[in-house]
Parts: C-alpha cells; sequence; structure tokens
C-alpha cells in the first residue's frame, strides 16, 4: 500500500513541475515530426554553416553529390550544358589555339631559317644520327641564352604567385618546382644563417641555369636555356620591381589565392619572348652557296638515278629479248664499261641478234655453238639438210614432222628414205605431199584429144572440153591408176549435144486431118522418122536416158465419152508410130493433163498431138 501511495504521489508532483512546459513539448515535437518545417528550419541556417565550416572537408563531402549531380546533367541535358559551359570554354580554347599557332609559326619560322645552309644539312645528320628532333638541335646551335620559365614565390608561405613559360617546352608541376625551391632556400638559410651566403643566387644543371631574385615578399626564379650575361640579371630585376610595384599590396596579403595573378603572367609572358638572344646569322652568301650546292647535288643525284635506270632497263629488255628469242641460252649480261656483254650458248640456225635487238644495241657477246630443239629451228635445221623444197609445208606435232603440199616424186622418194629427222628425235611424215604434175606428160599417158583442156589447181585434176562417148569410156579406164581429186564438170558428151539438138528437133505438134476418125499424119513423116531412128541409136550407145510425153487434145464438139475416146485413139496412134520407128516403148509416157471441154466450137488447130522430147545429161563419174 505504502508503494502504491508513493507513485501516485509522483505522478501528481510530475503534473505540478511540468504543467508550464507540456505545452513546449507538444509544439517543439511537432515542429520536428513537419518535414516542411524542418526544411525552412535548414535553408535558414545554411548559408552560415557554410560560411563556418572547413573549406577542405566541405569541399570533400560535396564533391561526390555534385559529381554525381554533373553527370547526370551531361547525360541528360547536353544541350543546356553546352550553352552554360559555352562562354567559359570558347574563350579558353580560341586563346589557347592561338598560342599553338604562334607558337609553330616562331618554330617552323625559327627552322626554316636554318635549313638551307650547309650548317643546317650538317646539324639535319646529326638528328638523324642521334635521334634529337631538328629543332631542339637548331636551338642547341643557335641559341645564345633563352629564358624559358620564370616563377614568382612568396618568401613566407614558399607558395607559388604565378608562373609562366616558354611556348617551346613542355612545363612541369609548377607547384613541386616551387616547394623544392622554397626547400632549398630554407636549406641554404639554415645552413649559413647569419651570412650573407644565405641567399640562394644561382644553380646550374647542365646546359640550364636558374637565376634567383630576391625581394622582401617574394623570389623571382629563371629559368635560362645557354649562357645568360650579367645584364639579364638586371633585367630580372627591373622586372620584379614593377611586378612588385604594381602589385605590392595584394602580395602583401597573398594567402595562396592566385586567381588575381593574370596582370603578372601578362608581363612574365612579355619578359619571355624579350629575354633572349640568339647568335648572329652569318653572310648570306653561306645560304646562297649551301642553296646552290643542294641543287648541284640533286641534279647529280638525278643524273645518276636516271643513268642507272636507263642502264637496268637497257640490260634487261637485251636479257628479254635473247632468252625469248630460239636458239639462245643466256649464261651472263653484264656492263663492261659503257657497252653490254652477253655470253652463252647460240644455235648456228637462230637469227642474228643485231635482227633480235635492232641495230641501237651493239653489244659484245661471246657464244659457244650448241643444237636447240626449238621446234623453228629444228624445222630449219630439217630444211638445210634434206632440201625441202617451198611447196612442202612442215609442222612439228609432238614427235613427227608432218609435211603437206607437192613435190617432185623423187625428192618425196629420197626424204622418206632419209635418217635427217631421226638425228633430231623426230618422224618425219610425207603421207600428204602429192608428187608434182608434169601436164604435158599426163596428156600424152591420158592420150587426150587437143579438144580437152587439162589443168591442176590445189591439188585437183579439172578437165573440161568435148569428148565422144568412146572417148569418155577409154579416159577413165586410164584415170582408174591415180590417186588424186578430179573433176569433169566442163567435159561436154558429144552425143549428148548432137542427141540434145534432135530433141529440140522433135518436140513439136502432129496435126491431124479434118474428120474425127481421120488418122493421125505427122508432117513430113520421113524426115521425123529418120531423126526419132538417129536420137535413139545416140541414147542407147551413149546411155542417156530418154523420156517421150505424148499429150493428145480435142476440140469443143461432140460428147465427152466421144472426145475422151478420140484422145485415146490418137495418143495410142502416135506411140504406135513412134515404135515403128524403133522408139522403146519405156520412154514414151501418155499426158492427160489437160480438161476436155465441150463447148460446141469446132477448132481444128486442137485436132493434134504434142511431143516432148527431154533427156538427163551423162554421169561422167570414175568407178573407184
Amino acid at each position: 500500500m505504502n508503494d502504491s501511495r508513493q507513485d501516485t504521489d509522483l505522478k501528481a508532483l510530475q503534473e505540478i513541475l511540468l504543467r508550464d512546459h507540456e505545452q513546449g513539448f507538444r509544439t517543439l515535437e511537432k515542429r520536428v515530426i513537419d518535414i516542411e518545417q524542418r526544411t525552412r528550419d535548414v535553408a535558414e541556417v545554411l548559408p552560415t554553416a557554410l560560411r563556418r565550416s572547413a573549406s577542405a572537408g566541405l569541399a570533400q563531402a560535396l564533391s561526390e553529390p555534385i559529381t554525381s549531380s554533373l553527370r547526370r546533367i551531361a547525360r541528360r541535358e547536353r544541350k543546356m550544358l553546352a550553352e552554360v559551359m559555352f562562354p567559359v570554354i570558347m574563350p579558353a580554347i580560341r586563346k589557347a589555339v592561338l598560342e599553338s599557332l604562334r607558337a609553330w609559326l616562331k618554330t617552323v619560322n625559327h627552322v626554316l631559317d636554318h635549313s638551307l645552309s650547309m650548317r643546317g644539312l650538317a646539324w639535319r645528320w646529326q638528328s638523324i644520327r642521334t635521334g634529337v628532333p631538328f629543332s631542339e638541335i637548331v636551338l642547341k646551335h643557335t641559341l645564345i641564352y633563352r629564358v624559358e620559365q620564370l616563377f614568382l614565390i612568396h618568401r613566407h608561405s614558399g607558395l607559388l604567385v604565378a608562373h609562366q613559360y616558354h611556348p617551346d617546352i613542355t612545363a612541369r608541376d609548377s607547384d613541386a618546382v616551387s616547394a623544392m625551391l622554397t626547400a632549398i632556400q630554407d636549406f641554404m638559410r639554415d645552413s649559413f644563417e647569419g651570412t650573407s651566403e644565405g641567399e640562394l643566387e644561382a644553380i646550374n644543371v647542365g646546359t640550364a641555369t636558374l637565376w634567383v631574385i630576391h625581394d622582401h615578399d617574394v623570389d623571382l626564379a629563371c629559368v635560362i636555356r645557354g649562357v645568360p650575361p650579367e645584364e639579364l640579371r638586371e633585367k630580372m630585376r627591373d622586372l620584379l620591381e614593377k611586378v612588385v610595384d604594381q602589385n605590392g599590396h595584394w602580395l602583401r596579403q597573398f594567402e595562396g589565392d592566385s586567381k588575381d595573378n593574370a596582370a603578372i603572367e601578362a608581363q612574365f609572358e612579355e619578359a619571355i619572348d624579350q629575354m633572349g638572344a640568339e647568335a648572329v646569322p652569318k653572310s648570306k652568301n653561306h645560304t646562297l652557296w649551301a642553296v646552290f650546292a643542294v641543287a648541284l647535288f640533286c641534279w647529280i643525284a638525278w643524273f645518276l638515278f636516271v643513268s642507272i635506270k636507263d642502264r637496268r632497263t637497257r640490260l634487261s629488255y637485251v636479257t628479254a629479248q635473247l632468252e625469248r628469242e630460239p636458239g639462245y641460252l643466256i649464261n651472263d649480261a653484264s656492263y663492261h664499261g659503257d657497252r653490254i656483254r652477253v655470253s652463252g650458248l647460240k644455235d648456228p640456225m637462230a637469227r642474228d641478234h643485231k635482227l633480235v635487238l635492232g641495230e641501237e644495241y651493239d653489244i659484245e657477246d661471246s657464244w659457244d655453238p650448241y643444237f636447240s630443239l626449238d621446234p623453228e629451228l629444228v624445222l630449219l635445221r630439217l630444211r638445210s639438210w634434206i632440201e625441202v623444197p617451198e611447196s612442202v609445208h612442215l609442222e612439228v606435232s609432238g614427235h613427227q614432222l608432218i609435211g603437206t603440199g607437192t613435190a617432185e616424186g623423187g625428192w618425196i622418194a629420197n626424204a622418206k628414205q632419209s635418217a635427217a629427222a631421226q638425228q633430231l628425235g623426230y618422224q618425219l611424215v610425207l603421207d600428204d605431199v602429192q608428187p608434182v604434175v608434169d601436164l604435158a606428160a599426163l596428156r600424152r599417158s591420158l592420150e587426150l584429144p587437143d579438144r580437152v583442156v587439162l589443168d591442176a589447181k590445189n591439188d585437183i585434176w579439172s578437165f573440161s572440153g568435148e569428148l565422144s562417148w568412146d572417148e569418155w569410156m577409154a579416159l577413165k579406164s586410164r584415170l582408174r591408176d591415180h590417186r588424186v581429186e578430179m573433176s569433169f564438170e566442163q567435159l561436154i558428151i558429144s552425143e549428148y549435144l548432137e542427141a540434145l539438138t534432135l530433141a529440140r528437133l522433135l518436140s513439136g505438134t502432129w496435126a491431124t486431118h479434118e474428120a474425127l476418125d481421120s488418122d493421125l499424119a505427122p508432117l513430113d513423116p520421113t524426115a521425123w522418122q529418120m531423126n526419132f531412128e538417129k536420137l535413139q541409136k545416140l541414147t542407147t550407145s551413149s546411155r542417156l536416158k530418154l523420156r517421150i510425153d505424148v499429150e493428145p487434145f480435142n476440140d469443143g464438139t461432140g460428147t465427152l465419152e466421144m472426145n475422151r475416146e478420140v484422145r485415146q485413139r490418137r495418143a495410142f496412134e502416135a506411140r504406135q508410130i513412134l515404135a515403128s520407128w524403133g522408139v522403146d516403148d519405156q520412154n514414151m509416157h501418155i499426158l492427160n493433163n489437160d480438161p476436155i471441154v465441150l463447148n460446141g466450137i469446132k477448132d481444128l488447130s486442137l485436132r493434134r498431138v504434142d511431143l516432148s522430147v527431154t533427156m538427163e545429161p551423162p554421169q561422167l563419174l570414175l568407178e573407184r
């Protein structure tokens, strides 16, 4: 009970003590829970907090979110970022491009001034030999001295106030250089404290020199290439005094922020351009002589190049032409003085080298004889050995020498027995070589009459003129043993001409009497009979194929049957008459091609029989 009572009394005491603060606690709790209110509270104190915060810690804390935001903007809002950065980036780019172009043009002008001279050529050879760029070689030999870098260092803090360097060099970390110089000067002061030697004045490193000019608040360090005169130290001191006079207040309050040092760097840039001296160039006559020497050297080099190229071209041409020519084997081809000397093997049948190369190539040649197996020379050699006539054409086919054309029979026989082709490794084939024909002797052997003309062209014997059938049969028997092609197209058999004349004479019309039933009566039957008997005899002896076409006609009177009977009787009577004259019945043919016309008109001229006598020309062929 006592404990319960004590708890009740304690709660009552709390209510009495905290009654006045309860409303404030609720207000504070509500303000903490309200995000909008907390944002307004942070915004009120954020500027003051940023100003009081440590710069390094704040930069480290903000670097990551700012970097992330910039990356996001760069990915999503490139155009907006470009518009924002354009006013800042473009002037810097323009200045950098102008400075680079100015430095490049200065270097090019400097190098060109020393290129076309003997000294310049020597320096270029040194550049090639050592691998050092030619511009550095030129600067090394022509530069008396040059100010390459200027450092303005705060004496009390050791911080770099300003730095400028020559455009032809590559600048290192200027802050590191400044710290190193400050450390060296502190070392010098500590080592020589209390003496006038405590200040660092100069450092020599190879061909480079470092001069330091001191002032109360700043030190000016100058990096010099070459051997500087003492007057340069006065120029540096004047430069330092000028900088201190114009920027003394700012330099005394300098705490590391170098954003306002543009004026100092501009003065340093101007001083670097002015502080330097090159060697005095020699007379321009040396340059002219150097140009003349270079031109002369180029002309000599070109002349030698053209001469060597021409010699090689001529030598290559001579070698190629002789190697392609049958009968030549080249062992050596070279120049001896101004002439080409060629040695090797040459076939005696090969063409002379002057014909192969031309008269303009006068070479010294030395040949050993040999027999070439080139087909062209094999044919030439065989022709000279067995005296092949021009009418015989030879060609190589494998291991055979095949001849075509015509030649004397005696030569053909001797060539077939000769071993000349075997000595050359070939077989001579003369099967297609025909013996030459003596036309006069051939006419006598064939007993040709003067009416027949004999000619031989392109291995063909042609006969023209007129022969009797008996003469033709005798000629055929004499020609059977000749193995040549013959033509008898222009040869005419006299019996055929006579028979052809009779055939034209006997072809015509046989008339009748006026009466329909009268006998057929040809005009002058005796003459007709004699001609038919003669024609039959000629065709039989000359083996000519005779054909007689009998065609009867009738006038337009009478009936159809009567006219048909009249036609048949007339044709029969004509065949009977011809048969009585000795005409073979197999050679007669009755034609009934004309239709029978019944018009009631008596036309005596239609009461007739027409005869047509034809024959085929004789076949003048040889039976082999």
